[in-house]
């Protein structure tokens, strides 16, 4: 049997196809319309882009300090600052000693009344008939567990006094003021300043890619290259990278020139390798935030802006760069 569909049906059932179609169209639209916008997630690699920075060239990892200009030495204020950072780390050391003393006499002290409620309780013990004796054995458990009690908090408390002052000992020595250099405070204070460029950047970056949040994914696993009790690698000079003159002879050679600026990434990279090492001396939770969630990676942008605000040479800037993504 045929069924036959008159054209009037035929015209209704379309329009009703189309009316359907429309309704889920706008039912979908209003969905997406009313769902929650989704925020924009950046990353950047803030460590290597502190290590980076073109502020960096004049930073000296062994003195742990950004080397001045001339002009900028004044070496009064620097022997003045020596003389206070040696009085202080002495002042501290007495203090330890001190503490020590008193954590030796405590001890000394607490064997000597434990021995005397021993002996106390050992006195004519075997003398007493089992009810006396049952009542001096639990004076004798009281005493002794008094005792213990008082002396431990003591020695607690010394303890913890001692090892604040061995830490701030331990962060003095680790401190130096070498003439030509910035002091510990200066030296933060520039660190500082490296990072809020760093921020002032990946703001405007972040902005135009309509990004809202960006994390900080940590240097990728500086320490995999850092072993038990490293020294800095030798040589370390962020500075020359920037100095090497380019020869003449290799300017129509390419090979010669991949490898000049291989050459660079490569002393970019050592520089990289030991960042865990070079940024030892600064503090700042903010590079040590292990944050990590994914999103775009702002790094080398960042970078990027920031070396052409320096007029870094771009040949020179993007062999350094590459030093992140390898």
């Amino acid at each position: 049997m045929k069924i036959r569909i008159s054209k009037n049906k035929s015209s209704v059932l379309f329009f009703a196809i189309v009316f359907l179609l429309i309704s889920i169209f706008n039912h979908n639209s209003a969905i997406k319309l009313n769902a929650a916008p989704q925020t924009a997630i950046g990353k950047v690699d803030l460590k290597a882009l502190i290590l980076l920075h073109p502020s960096m060239r004049s930073y000296n990892p062994y003195m742990q300090g950004f080397k001045l200009n001339s002009d900028q030495v004044t070496q009064s204020r620097i022997k003045q600052k020596s003389q206070e950072h040696k009085s202080e780390l002495k002042q501290l050391q007495t203090r330890a000693k001190v503490i020590e003393g008193r954590i030796t006499a405590t001890q000394r002290k607490y064997n000597r009344e434990m021995e005397i409620l021993a002996n106390n309780y050992l006195d004519g013990i075997e003398t007493l008939a089992t009810g006396p004796r049952t009542l001096k054995r639990k004076e004798y458990n009281l005493k002794k567990s008094q005792t213990e009690s008082e002396y431990a908090a003591r020695l607690q408390s010394y303890g913890i006094e001692l090892i604040q002052i061995e830490d701030k000992i331990a962060q003095l020595e680790r401190l130096s003021y070498e003439p030509g250099y910035t002091g510990p405070e200066e030296t933060q204070k520039r660190f500082n300043n490296i990072i809020n460029e760093i921020r002032q950047y990946t703001k405007q970056i972040a902005g135009r890619k309509g990004i809202e949040i960006v994390l900080n994914s940590k240097s990728r696993d500086l320490n995999k290259f850092k072993q038990k009790d490293t020294v800095l690698a030798p040589d370390l000079n962020y500075n020359k990278i920037f100095q090497m003159p380019f020869p003449r002879a290799i300017r129509n050679d390419q090979p010669a020139i991949q490898g000049y600026y291989s050459n660079i990434t490569s002393l970019a990279k050592s520089w990289l390798h030991s960042g865990s090492d070079i940024l030892k001396p600064f503090s700042n939770p903010i590079i040590e935030n292990d944050i990590f969630i994914g999103g775009q990676d702002l790094t080398i942008e960042v970078l990027t802006a920031i070396f052409k605000a320096y007029k870094i040479d771009p040949n020179i800037g993007n062999a350094v760069i590459k030093s992140v993504l390898e």
